[in-house]
């Protein structure tokens, strides 16, 4: 016996199909063979998004959710009319959800009310240039405006969201990039989402010098951020992929994301300068930090962890860095 759907239903069917489709659609990972692209010694430019502003937003309870589906209450009658039924209340259960979702980021954003001018002052370009600043390697590396062509070489294009916690114990960035040659555009090299998880971050106190601080936290922190999205991003074009090599195994990775253990699955690629670069089960990249025996901190040689030390260490090149963006040149 064959079916026939009248073309309203058959349309809102394939709709909603096709929604769900892309909601559940992983970010598409392309990690290409060898050989390694060394781009720290060959040169690269990175180039900004459309907008200059950097966008920042509260960081949603991971357990909050938006709500649970209910059960469907409206009267179908015969097939037809059941499938109609089953496409409408998927768009209001939907449509219920994104408002949900539309509160819950609302109160999360609250958070970033006492950063304000901070993030009004704060651009893509600074950022991106502060982070490529802090990096080491031999080939040159500049920022490209999203309309500026790149002329030859290698392009990494890219975007940020930074998230802050509601304690602001926590900063995360999400970071999609796109890796091409200049004269290839559409062919890219590679492409992944890349996420940063911050040090755990001490908390100002209130008061007109601390707000001074805390914006300068702010900056520092993205800039930090920016720059361990680049590192781990440079070492992964470097590593050598052969046909058919096998991978290492897989393990499970706890770190502190500010004052919540989290945990992710993955493959291990470096633990170096206390954080721990891992690709998960999706192909991301990720940097998160190094969980450390009480006591102790990294050694400013970014060895093994060390005593606490009497003096301060010396600041590295990325800190000496960060540490001087709202001073004139």
């Amino acid at each position: 016996m064959s079916i026939t759907l009248s073309r309203p239903v058959a349309a809102l069917a394939l709709l909603c199909s096709a929604t769900l489709l892309l909601a559940e659609t992983p970010t598409q990972v392309l990690l290409p063979d060898a050989p390694a692209l060394v781009l720290a010694d060959v040169g690269y430019a990175l180039k900004l998004p459309v907008s200059d502003a950097v966008p920042y937003q509260g960081m949603v309870d991971k357990d909050a959710g938006a709500g649970q589906a209910g059960a469907m209450l409206y009267p179908a009658f015969g097939l037809i009319g059941a499938l109609a039924a089953v496409a409408t209340h998927g768009i209001i259960v939907e449509a219920s959800k994104n408002s949900e979702r539309s509160r819950l980021q609302a109160s999360a954003d609250k958070v970033l009310t006492p950063y304000s001018d901070a993030i009004a002052g704060f651009s893509q370009r600074a950022m991106m240039q502060q982070a490529l600043d802090g990096l080491s390697g031999a080939g040159t590396r500049k920022v490209l405006a999203a309309t500026e062509p790149a002329e030859s070489g290698w392009v990494i294009e890219t975007a940020t969201r930074f998230s802050l916690n509601t304690d602001v114990t926590a900063m995360v960035l999400d970071a999609p990039v796109l890796v091409y040659a200049a004269d290839q555009p559409t062919e890219p090299r590679y492409r992944n989402m890349v996420h940063v998880v911050s040090d755990p971050r001490p908390v100002v106190p209130a008061g007109e010098a601390a707000a001074e601080a805390r914006n300068l936290r702010l900056k520092q922190d993205s800039i930090a951020l920016m720059a361990h999205a680049m590192q781990a991003l440079l070492a992964d074009l470097a590593s050598e992929r052969r046909p058919g090599q096998p991978a290492s195994s897989d393990r499970t990775v706890r770190y502190q994301e500010g004052s919540v253990l989290r945990s992710e699955r993955g493959q291990v690629l470096s633990e170096h300068c206390g954080r721990v670069v891992l690709r998960n089960l999706r192909g991301w990249l990720m940097s998160v930090p190094q969980r450390q025996s009480p006591g102790s901190t990294v050694d400013p040689s970014c060895g093994v962890p060390a005593a606490v030390p009497t003096a301060a260490p010396a600041a590295t090149p990325l800190e000496s860095t960060v540490a001087n963006i709202d001073k004139p040149a």
